[in-house]
């Protein structure tokens, strides 16, 4: 079950990242976008991402060739 408060294996078993990222076609967030970031804004990419809390991304690629 995945909604935008929680998300749970039914089977109780470890959740595959992996999986619902092909499911929902998103993409990983990956270190050069991160360092795109970086170099955009000029401050350090936000904790959640660098930590890989946010790990996947709709059209970042779109929204940082726009900027």
């Amino acid at each position: 079950m995945v909604n935008p408060y929680t998300i749970s294996s039914a089977s109780g078993k470890e959740i595959d990242y992996n999986k619902l990222i092909d499911k929902f076609g998103c993409y990983h967030v990956t270190e050069e976008m991160i360092q795109r970031i970086e170099k955009l804004t000029k401050r350090p990419a936000h904790y959640f991402i660098r930590r890989g809390i946010f790990f996947s991304h709709r059209d970042l690629d779109l929204i940082l060739n726009a900027v």
